[in-house]
């Protein structure tokens, strides 16, 4: 099992590096942003409401197939990778929303998990 989620791990880490993840990236601080700062709609960039979905699915995907990879094995620079991007990302999605957003809580509680792996240095 290890092996396919190694594989995984390391395509996560390959895509974390490319234009395509720098654009969903982009598009998703961009999104933050307008919100933050109240941006009315008619002014905020034509961004697809997919690129949000996107992104936390994503990151969930990142996050919990590094976990399941920490069952049996330790961290890799691949995993690194995979837990810091996720948790950008999560950040970028929940961390300027109100209290009271649906899934806030949990995305930020998620976001910590590379946090802590990478100050306590957690395998």
């Amino acid at each position: 099992m290890n092996a396919e989620i190694k594989k995984t791990l390391d395509e996560a880490a390959e895509y974390l590096t490319g234009p395509q993840y720098i654009d969903l990236y982009a598009k998703t601080h961009a999104l933050d942003i307008h919100r933050f700062r109240e941006t009315p709609e008619h002014l905020r960039p034509r961004i697809s409401e997919q690129i949000p979905k996107r992104a936390f699915e994503m990151a969930y995907n990142y996050v919990l197939n590094a976990l399941e990879y920490f069952e049996e094995e330790e961290a890799t620079p691949e995993t690194d990778i995979a837990l810091q991007h996720a948790a950008q990302l999560l950040e970028k999605l929940f961390l300027n929303r109100p209290v009271d957003a649906p899934h806030r809580t949990h995305a930020l509680q998620t976001m910590m998990v590379p946090f802590v792996k990478t100050v306590f240095g957690l395998k």
